[in-house]
């Protein structure tokens, strides 16, 4: 009986000796798995890495190791701006926009996203605006207003949807004559997809100055209507873009320029140089979009001169506007001004824009603000 307790009690130790032996085993391991591990992790930065996508715009892109090629081909170039863009975004065609400018429609919503901004004469002492968007990732566009049949040209010459709410008689023949993809706010088939009543906007200034739309209803109303989505594969931008910032150093000095088109409408571009861009006052006041609180500003400002017409016995005093014709503008940028010419052969062949030496415009990317006036109007530079 002694005899078998001592050889129990003899396992029970050899077994707690064997213990503390794989003990000291592991400790081992997982000292030697830390230092291997802390070498491997001490080759890396431990700071999240940094992409330029394009290194000549400036602008980078936050990203981890196994994803930054991923989202460099997530990327592409905006064909309105020259800026970088979502390639999703480049699988449809731009869509351009009838925006209301009348004092009581301002502030505007969505507009500081656009593109591209058309500034042109319409009845009366108005001017109207046409906003150009390559990205529909916009909640809010508006008030939007009806169409005029020389817009049409200026959408064709960027191969866009053209967006309205109503038509004069003259734009509804330009949409039948010339084929427009046209989605009119008005029309049954698409008022209740597309567009929507701003109803403290309805109260306070009115029932014209209240329709709006925003990306996503756009696309739906697309949709419907099935137009094109993608652009034709022979499709070429109207502009060119520097891929770096144009010497203009002899070019003549223009900090500030006014358009006078009557009393009512004074458009005015002021040089801002920590910016590089030109901030728009119209009203007397900056001209802001009332979704961001900031000041519309531009890199490029074209002020192209046509032949403005009134249209024999029209009862509203409607405009005509040559615009498959040719003329004199002026390009600014960098706080400078040139001289440049424009023409388009057809209404829906692009405009083309040079030099007066004829070679072909090229921009600074950016945005870009388009003001169509009178041949014979006298603009403002200081």
């Amino acid at each position: 009986m002694e005899g078998k307790m001592k050889r129990k009690i003899q396992k029970t130790s050899h077994s707690k000796g064997k213990a503390k032996v794989n003990y000291k085993k592991l400790v081992i391991f997982l000292l030697a798995i830390f230092g291997i591990g802390w070498l491997v992790v001490s080759q890396f930065d431990a700071k999240p890495a940094f992409v330029n996508l394009d290194k000549k715009s400036g602008i980078v892109n936050e990203d981890t190791n196994n994803k930054s090629e991923n989202d460099n081909k997530d990327m592409s170039i905006n064909p309105l701006s020259g800026l970088p863009i979502d390639k999703k975004e480049l699988e449809k065609r731009a869509v351009a926009v009838m925006i209301n400018n009348h004092k009581k429609a301002t502030p505007q919503s969505g507009i500081s996203k656009a593109d591209i901004i058309y500034e042109v004469p319409v009845e009366g002492e108005f001017v109207r605006l046409m906003a150009v968007f390559q990205d529909l990732n916009v909640d809010k566009i508006g008030p939007i207003r009806s169409a005029r049949h020389y817009f049409m040209d200026y959408a064709f010459d960027n191969n866009a949807i053209y967006v309205h709410f109503g038509h004069s008689d003259q734009a509804t023949e330009a949409i039948a004559d010339l084929d427009v993809p046209s989605l009119d706010g008005i029309n049954p088939k698409y008022e209740s997809t597309m567009t929507w009543r701003d109803k403290e906007r309805q109260k306070s200034r009115g029932l014209e100055h209240s329709a709006y739309t925003n990306g996503e209803k756009i696309k739906a109303a697309w949709k419907l209507a099935k137009y094109e989505v993608q652009n034709d594969e022979d499709y070429e931008p109207m502009f060119s873009f520097s891929d770096k910032k144009l010497n203009t150093d002899d070019w003549e000095s223009c900090i500030k320029v006014t358009i006078p088109y009557s009393y009512y409408q004074k458009s005015v571009f002021e040089y801002n140089e920590s910016s590089n861009t030109y901030k728009r006052f119209q009203f007397d006041a900056p001209h802001i979009d009332v979704v961001t609180g900031k000041q519309l500003e531009f890199t490029n400002v074209i002020i192209q001169y046509a032949n403005v017409s009134p249209i024999k016995n029209d009862s509203y005093g409607r405009k005509n506007i040559d615009t498959v014709s040719s003329g004199k503008a002026l390009y600014l940028t960098n706080g400078k001004i040139t001289p440049i010419k424009w023409s388009k052969s057809t209404h829906k062949a692009e405009a083309s824009y040079t030099y007066e030496d004829g070679k072909a415009l090229v921009l600074n990317k950016g945005k870009t603000w388009i003001s169509i006036v009178p041949i014979e109007m006298k603009i403002v530079k200081e």
